[in-house]
């Protein structure tokens, strides 16, 4: 469930429709970072304002008796101001630096205004990871790994350590890392702003929490791996992991349109093989938008001619404004 498309982040967005972010924000208490060790400390900038400098580090945690481990990403910005942050979630067999390197997120929030997080599942190699979402993946199901705990884990510290708003903590991932976000949000409840799910799939047997909230959804309609209409992935694609069944996008987006009491009908627009549907009429705040990629395998949309999640993502996370199709 690894990927290697990349966008360039020099590439104009693909969709306006959402807005434009706005930045930055200049209040005058700091927030300390006891117990962190930066790539480098606070300074002053030309103005006189104080401000914390840009952070690339990994910060490692303990649940459960084992160490894991996040990448923090985040942007110059002034002290005592607090940010978004996307955590990005990576597939089976993959790592938290691999989705750092093989998507935006990285590049993005170095320049921009928000804090991307990468954490490490649990191992599956020596070298690869997992999350326990369910049905799916890996050892960390059969093991059981408490994948929330750590999550919330990280949470706690993003608000206490690295000027992160607590109100606007996000998750976006793909494939096995799409599906922890699905759990995420239902065991995490309002504590999680929003979510994004790229080539995942609703694979929890419950979900506890009532907490509604924005949710993304970008499927390619030919996924052999986590397919499109539900239903087990092609045994060579399966990544040499036991057998699991998937849940279908409209299982996921019935799920989740009833749990954000969104009553009107789609809003239906294509943009070549990209067809999106957009459910409004929901809870403040909330609203279901699914995009299916006509002929779309199992990969991370990352053409801006067709559809670059990133920028999707970070558009509809970053901005106070509701979408509209089209």
């Amino acid at each position: 469930m690894t990927h290697t498309a990349r966008r360039n982040p020099r590439t104009p967005p693909l969709r306006v429709r959402l807005g434009t972010v706005v930045a930055v924000l200049v209040t005058s208490v700091v927030l300390a970072l006891t117990g962190c060790t930066p790539t480098s400390g606070a300074g002053a900038s030309p103005t006189g304002v104080a401000t914390v400098a840009a952070v690339h580090s990994w910060f490692t945690v303990t649940v459960d008796g084992a160490k894991r481990r996040f990448l923090v990403v985040a942007p110059k910005h002034a002290e005592g101001e607090t940010l978004p942050a996307v955590i990005a979630l990576h597939g089976a067999g993959g790592s938290a630096q691999m989705f750092a390197d093989s998507t935006s997120f990285a590049a993005d929030a170095t320049g921009g205004a928000f804090i991307a997080v990468f954490p490490d599942g649990s191992p599956q190699t020596s070298d690869t990871y997992v999350w326990n979402a369910g049905s799916c993946c890996g050892k960390a199901v059969e093991n059981d790994v408490d994948d929330i705990g750590f999550l919330k884990t990280v949470m706690a510290q993003l608000t206490a350590k690295h000027d992160v708003n607590k109100d606007r903590i996000y998750f976006a991932g793909f494939s096995n890392g799409g599906m922890m976000a699905y759990r995420a949000a239902c065991d995490l409840g309002s504590s999680v702003a929003g979510i994004a799910v790229v080539s995942g799939a609703l694979n929890v047997t419950s979900c506890q929490s009532g907490s509604t909230m924005p949710v993304l959804i970008i499927h390619g309609t030919a996924d052999e791996v986590v397919p499109y209409n539900g239903g087990n992935p092609i045994p060579a694609l399966s990544y040499g992991l036991k057998p699991w069944t998937n849940e279908s996008v409209a299982q996921a987006v019935t799920a989740w349109t009833d749990r954000d009491g969104c009553t009107a009908d789609p809003i239906k627009s294509m943009n070549g093989t990209v067809v999106e549907e957009l459910y409004g009429g929901c809870a403040k705040g909330s609203y279901i938008d699914v995009f299916s990629i006509t002929g779309g395998g199992h990969t991370w949309p990352a053409d801006p001619a067709v559809l670059d999640a990133a920028d999707l993502i970070e558009r509809a996370f970053l901005t106070a404004t509701e979408p509209t199709a089209g």
